[in-house]
C-alpha cells in the first residue's frame, strides 16, 4: 500500500526540503550580505538614520544601540530570522497540502451527489484517484443492481396480483351464488366471512399494485371514515373461523360507538395478525376476545387471550418473577413483515403492561450477539460474517452497537440459496441442515460449480449465479432422464458457497487487523464452512468465534443478549415503534 503514494511522498519531501534551503539561502544571504558583507555599511547607515531620525537617538547612542543589538548577537538574529522564514516555507507548502486536501474533499463531494464523470486528481494523488474512481464505479453497479432488484420484485408484484384475480373471482362468485340457497345462520356467517376475506384480498392486491407502480415507498391505503361496529363485526368473523377449528372460544366487545376516521387497510392488517397469533397459541379449550372502543377520540382494539402469556411456570425456572423483569425486547427488523408486526405488538403491549423499557433490536444484531453466549471473553471490535436466509454481509462489529457493513452480497443470500436448492433437490424445507446431512458422504469436486467475483468489490458476493447453476443442472438431467449424484451435488455446492465466503472474511480480517473472526445466523451451523474458516484462521493466526449449534438459528436468547447491550447503550422504543422488513445493520 505505500508503495502506491511514492509519488505523492516525494513530492511532499521536495516541498519541504525546498523551503528549508530557501529559508537557510535566505538567512546566510541576511548575515553574509547586510550584517557583515557589502551591504553591511549601507545597513549599518540606515539603522544610525532611523535611529536618530524617527526615534530621536542621538548618534552616540544609536552607535551603542546598533553595536550592542545588532553587532553583538549577530547568531541569535541569524537563527531567529532564519527560524522565521522556515515558518513562512512552511506555511507556504502547507498550502499545496490543503489544495490536495480540498481537491479529494471536491472528489469526495462529487461521489455523494452521484455525478457521472470520472474523477480526476493531480497526478500525486494518483492512487486516491483509482481507489475514488473504483468505489465510484462500485457505487454505480450497486445502484443498478438494486434497480434491477426492485424491477424484478415489482414484475414479480404484479405478475401475482395478475395470476391472483382468477382464483380469487371463483371464490368470491361461488360465495355469491351460496348466498342465493337457503343457509342456517351459521352457514351464511361463513359465507360472509368468505366474501370479506376475498375482499380483504383483492384490497392488498390493489396496493401491492400501486406500491409497485410507484416504483418506492408509495402512500397505499390511505384514510377512510368507517362504523366501527361494522369493522369490528368483520374482525370477528374472521376470529370465529380462526378459532373454531381449533375448539377455542371466541367473544366480540363493541359497544356502539360513532364513525370514526383511520388507516383501514392498515388497521385490519394488523388485528387480524393478532387474531391469527391468539388463536395459533391458544390451547384448544380456551378463549380468545376482541374488544374495540373509542374514548376520548382514541380509538383501542385489544385482542385477549388465555394462552400462556408469561408462564409462571417459565418464569419460575429463570429463577424470576415480573418484578424482576428490567425490559422487554423485540425483533423488530428485518424479515417478514406479519411477523414482525405480531411480534412487536406484543412486545409493546408486554413493556406497557410491565412497565419496564421497550427495547428493539436488530435481528442480525441478535445473530451476532449469540457469540457473546457462547463466548463470554468475546468483546469488539472483530469482523463477523453474518450468512443466513435473508443476509449474507460482512459486519465490522467496532463496538456492542455500533457496526459497519465492509461487504454483502448483491444478490440471493446464502441461506436462501441452500432453501431453493434443497427444495428443487426434493430433500426438504429449509435446505441448510438437509443440505449439510447429505454432502458429508459426497465428493465436493464431482460437479464444477461457479465462484461469483465482483468487479471492484473484493468483499462482496453473488450467489444468483450458484444458484441457477445448480438449478440448470437439476432441470437438464430430469429432461434427461439421468440421476444425479445428490451427495455429490450437496457437496460441490457447499464448497462453492465456502469458496465463496471464506477468502472474503479472511481479507475483511486482514485489512481490520482486530485478529478476531466470528460467524453468526443459520448457515453459521454449516458444517463444510466452519471447518473451511477453522483451517483458515489457523493458517493466518486470527482467532476464530464460533456460536453453539443451538444459537445459530433464531431464538430468543440471542435478542435478549443484543438488547442488554442496546439497553446498556440508552437505546429505547415506545408505543409509536415500527416493524420494518429491510433495515440496515448499521442504522441499529
Amino acid at each position: 500500500m505505500d508503495g502506491k503514494y511514492t509519488r505523492l511522498k516525494l513530492k511532499m519531501l521536495l516541498l519541504v526540503v525546498l523551503g528549508t534551503l530557501i529559508a537557510g539561502g535566505v538567512g546566510i544571504f541576511l548575515l553574509e550580505v547586510v550584517v557583515d558583507g557589502v551591504l553591511q555599511d549601507p545597513f549599518a547607515r540606515f539603522f544610525l538614520w532611523a535611529a536618530t531620525t524617527l526615534f530621536g537617538q542621538s548618534p552616540e547612542g544609536a552607535a551603542e544601540l546598533y553595536q550592542r543589538y545588532i553587532r553583538n548577537n549577530k547568531q541569535e538574529i541569524l537563527t531567529l530570522g532564519t527560524m522565521l522564514l522556515m515558518l513562512i516555507a512552511f506555511y507556504l507548502a502547507m498550502g499545496r497540502f490543503t489544495r490536495w486536501l480540498d481537491d479529494i474533499r471536491s472528489a469526495t463531494r462529487r461521489l455523494v451527489e452521484a455525478q457521472a464523470e470520472p474523477v480526476e486528481l493531480p497526478r500525486e494523488l494518483a492512487p486516491i484517484q483509482e481507489d475514488l474512481n473504483a468505489i465510484q464505479r462500485q457505487l454505480r453497479a450497486r445502484e443498478a443492481a438494486a434497480r434491477e432488484s426492485e424491477q424484478r420484485k415489482g414484475d414479480l408484484v404484479a405478475f401475482l396480483a395478475h395470476d391472483l384475480k382468477t382464483p380469487l373471482s371463483i371464490v368470491s362468485g361461488s360465495a355469491e351464488l351460496l348466498e342465493e340457497d337457503a343457509l342456517s345462520p351459521a352457514q351464511r356467517e361463513r359465507v360472509d366471512a368468505i366474501l370479506r376475506s376475498a375482499g380483504r384480498i383483492r384490497d392488498y392486491m390493489e396496493q401491492l399494485r400501486a406500491l409497485t407502480a410507484a416504483g418506492g415507498p408509495a402512500e397505499v391505503g390511505g384514510r377512510a371514515t368507517a362504523e366501527l361496529s361494522a369493522l369490528a363485526e368483520g374482525w370477528a368473523a374472521a376470529g370465529r373461523g380462526l378459532c373454531a377449528p381449533r375448539g377455542l372460544r371466541f367473544s366480540l366487545d363493541c359497544p356502539a360507538s360513532r364513525p370514526c376516521t383511520l388507516f383501514r387497510s392498515e388497521l385490519d392488517r394488523a388485528v387480524l395478525n393478532l387474531l391469527d397469533n391468539a388463536a395459533r397459541f391458544t390451547p384448544a379449550g380456551g378463549a380468545v376476545r376482541l374488544s374495540a372502543y373509542v374514548e376520548e377520540a382514541v380509538l383501542t382494539v385489544a385482542v385477549e387471550d388465555s394462552g400462556p402469556g408469561f408462564s409462571p411456570e417459565a418464569l419460575a425456572r429463570a429463577g424470576l418473577t415480573r418484578a424482576d423483569i428490567d425490559a422487554v425486547a423485540v425483533t423488530y427488523a428485518p424479515g417478514l413483515i406479519g411477523a414482525l408486526l405480531v411480534g412487536v405488538n406484543f412486545a409493546k403491549a408486554a413493556a406497557y403492561g410491565l412497565g419496564v423499557p421497550l427495547i428493539p433490536v436488530h435481528h442480525v444484531r441478535g445473530h451476532i450477539a449469540a457469540n457473546y453466549i457462547t463466548h463470554p471473553e468475546l468483546e469488539p471490535p472483530f469482523v463477523c460474517l453474518c450468512v443466513s436466509g435473508g443476509n449474507t454481509m460482512l459486519v465490522d462489529v467496532r463496538d456492542y452497537t455500533d457496526m459497519a457493513i465492509l461487504g454483502a452480497t448483491r444478490d440471493d443470500a446464502a441461506g436462501e440459496c441452500f432453501d431453493k436448492v434443497a427444495r428443487v433437490l426434493g430433500i426438504g424445507y429449509p435446505g441448510g441442515a438437509p443440505m449439510d446431512a447429505l454432502a458429508q458422504g459426497g465428493d465436493d469436486r464431482r460437479y464444477e460449480l461457479p465462484r461469483a467475483h465482483v468487479a471492484d468489490a473484493p468483499l462482496d458476493m453473488s450467489f444468483s449465479g450458484l444458484k441457477t447453476a445448480v438449478l440448470n443442472l437439476a432441470h437438464n438431467a430430469a429432461q434427461k432422464g439421468e440421476t444425479l449424484d445428490l451427495p455429490g451435488l450437496a457437496a460441490s455446492f457447499a464448497a462453492a458457497v465456502s469458496d465463496t465466503l471464506v477468502p472474503r472474511t479472511m481479507e475483511a480480517a486482514r485489512r481490520t487487523g482486530y485478529g478476531k473472526v466470528a460467524v453468526a445466523g443459520g448457515v453459521a451451523a454449516n458444517s463444510r464452512i466452519r471447518a473451511d474458516l477453522e483451517r483458515a484462521c489457523r493458517a493466518s493466526g486470527h482467532r476464530l468465534y464460533l456460536p453453539a449449534l443451538s444459537l445459530c438459528g433464531d431464538n430468543g436468547a440471542m435478542i435478549g443478549c443484543q438488547a442488554y447491550y442496546e439497553y446498556q447503550a440508552g437505546r429505547r422504543g415506545d408505543l409509536a415503534l415500527n416493524a420494518y422488513a429491510t433495515r440496515s445493520i448499521e442504522q441499529g
